[in-house]
């Protein structure tokens, strides 16, 4: 699947998103505001991805769509999944992911009140 159709069926699904780059190792919004520009306005995410097919879908958490997000890198030498085992953590309830490209993930999770 494509970014810019990632970022479309997130947006009609209702969740905001904007663009971001990895930048030597780190990633950075493509926006003047970055997650403050983030929008379900699917003229405009065709616009930004249009033109930018390697650009990252990213999606604010917190208040704006109620969702946190729990990281699990899998890096460095180390792997997040064996600190979630060892933690007793695993398994975690079935929830919305996004697989990361070290190997990780991001799990959504509807965030408290």
């Amino acid at each position: 699947m494509s970014n810019l159709r990632a970022a479309l069926e997130y947006a009609t699904a209702g969740l905001p998103v904007f663009p971001m780059v990895a930048t030597n190792g780190r990633k950075v919004p493509t926006t003047e505001h970055g997650f403050r520009d983030a929008t379900r306005d699917v003229d405009l995410i065709a616009a930004w991805w249009g033109p930018n097919q390697g650009w990252l879908v990213a999606m604010p958490t917190g208040a704006i769509t109620g969702r946190v997000v729990l990281d699990v890198d899998v890096k460095n030498g180390v792997c997040g999944w064996d600190a979630l085992e060892n933690l007793g953590a695993l398994p975690l309830p079935h929830t919305p992911h996004a697989h990361t490209p070290s190997g990780g993930c991001h799990i959504h999770f509807a965030a408290p009140a």
